[in-house]
């Protein structure tokens, strides 16, 4: 996956702040924060480190909305796989890019 033409500043804010455990921040970043908010609580009691990003969705929807969606490995603290990805869906507009929401899924 060519990732130069993907605009980090998107994601950066909750990667980065998953990779400091700054959980005050992350849970700053989204307006609804219910899917964020359980996954922040599973990530305090077992930190995790963001991987490579895996895939990049542009015509995804959350609740009708159109945004993109950004996914990305995750590593448990001490570098072992973890089961799910980092998913981080952001609304992106002329000039503007607005983080909707962010959480652990898996299969």
């Amino acid at each position: 996956m060519n990732t130069a033409s993907i605009p980090k500043a998107t994601f950066d804010g909750v990667t980065n702040a998953i990779n400091r455990e700054d959980w005050k921040i992350l849970r700053g970043l989204v307006k609804d924060r219910m899917n964020a908010d359980v996954s922040i609580g599973k990530w305090e009691r077992n930190p995790v480190r963001v991987g490579k990003l895996m895939s990049v969705e542009n015509d995804f929807k959350l609740n009708g909305e159109r945004c993109t969606k950004y996914s990305f490995a995750l590593e448990y603290k001490d570098g072992g796989l973890h089961p799910h990805w980092l998913q981080v869906l952001v609304r992106e507009e002329i000039g503007q890019s607005t983080i909707l929401d962010f959480g652990e899924f898996g299969w």
